[in-house]
């Protein structure tokens, strides 16, 4: 077992939601526990899990509250509350820090002298080890907007009344370090959300202090079968909700975010019938796409309308089915296998103490 941890940098509680994640946390914490600046505590929240997710927390050396299962909001709010440190380091059950994670973003922290909360970049890893094609801050069409060309270390994006900062969620939560006193101002994580709530709270962080991003990939994020994440369409309909929460105390949010916001329906609609469209549900998917039409039009909505209808003969479903295979072999190319850290930290996987 892992003992207590002494904070050498600014004090900083790791808190993590875990949902029935037994197979995964041995090599989260001891992630957490290989920092070179190492937190105060660490704090499980275990939501109502079914497996062994207390215990082997526990045996890890976390700290561990078990609560009934009320979502990933909640759970975080709970280890909020009950956190001792200054600053609260977000990470998900089965996600990975480098091992500087910690001690780079309180040195930008501090470089900033202002109040502020971190991100850092991130790689994306499942298996088969990371994925070069897949994740990177960069690679976000909004994040490149918000920065421009600049290839600086570390760099403040601040809320502004000239364009949305946060139009497509660029980072992870797991990568934020953030001040308690911060996340109480704003008023923590909405717990009606069951997803998407990381994009819903830090449109409001946002608005209350600007971000100090770490350009380094210092966060791991691990895509595997049983996320909530990985229901595209599911996930959709979430910023739906998001939307009508924007709506309904515009004041919360960043003033340009919230235009934008009252101009996305034509957006989402669009996008959730792209992601209908790659599941083969052409009829949901023509659906989506003419109320996408009908709020906005666009040449890509008419042209992948188009390609929906076309994909309902015998011939479309044949080329549909094609292209979905070759799209999976490009995905899976260009792992790699990552630095020796990350290749030890694989082994803890799926072996809880």
């Amino acid at each position: 077992m892992l003992g207590m941890v002494k904070s050498s940098l600014a004090s900083i509680s790791v808190v993590i939601p875990a949902y029935n994640a037994a197979a995964f946390l041995p090599a989260t914490l001891a992630s957490v526990f290989a920092q070179t600046a190492l937190p105060t505590e660490v704090i499980v929240v275990d939501d109502g899990s079914t497996d062994a997710t207390a215990a082997v927390a526990a045996a890890c050396g976390a700290t561990v509250i078990t609560v009934p299962n009320g979502g990933g909001s909640a759970a975080r709010n709970i280890g909020t509350q009950a956190a001792v440190g200054e600053y609260i380091a977000y990470l998900d059950a089965d996600d990975l820090w480098a091992p500087e994670k910690l001690a780079v973003q309180s040195a930008a922290l501090a470089a900033y002298g202002q109040p502020a909360f971190s991100f850092t970049d991130h790689h994306v890893f499942d298996e088969r080890g990371l994925n070069a094609r897949q994740g990177g801050l960069r690679s976000h069409p909004a994040f490149r907007k918000i920065v421009g060309p600049t290839r600086a270390e570390t760099i403040v994006v601040a809320a502004n009344d000239r364009r949305p900062v946060l139009s497509d969620m660029y980072f992870l939560p797991s990568s934020a370090l953030v001040r308690r006193a911060d996340v109480l101002a704003v008023g923590g994580w909405e717990e009606s959300l069951r997803g998407s709530e990381d994009f819903e709270f830090f449109l409001r962080l946002f608005r209350h202090v600007p971000a100090v991003v770490v350009m380094q990939p210092l966060l791991l994020y691990r895509r595997h079968a049983g996320q909530v994440t990985s229901a595209a369409i599911a996930m959709i309909n979430r910023e739906f909700e998001i939307q009508r929460l924007i709506f309904a105390a515009p004041e919360r949010y960043p003033r340009a975010d919230v235009a934008f916001f009252l101009n996305k329906g034509s957006l989402l609609h669009y996008r959730a019938g792209c992601s209908e469209a790659r599941l083969g549900k052409f009829d949901e998917a023509i659906v989506s796409l003419r109320k996408s039409i009908a709020a906005r039009r666009t040449l890509r909505a008419e042209a992948v309308l188009i390609a929906s209808q076309c994909a309902k003969s015998p011939i479309g479903q044949a080329a549909f089915k094609t292209l979905r295979v070759i799209r999976r072999k490009w995905r899976s190319k260009r792992r790699i296998a990552g630095p020796g850290w990350f290749r030890n930290l694989q082994k803890n996987d799926h072996e809880p103490s």
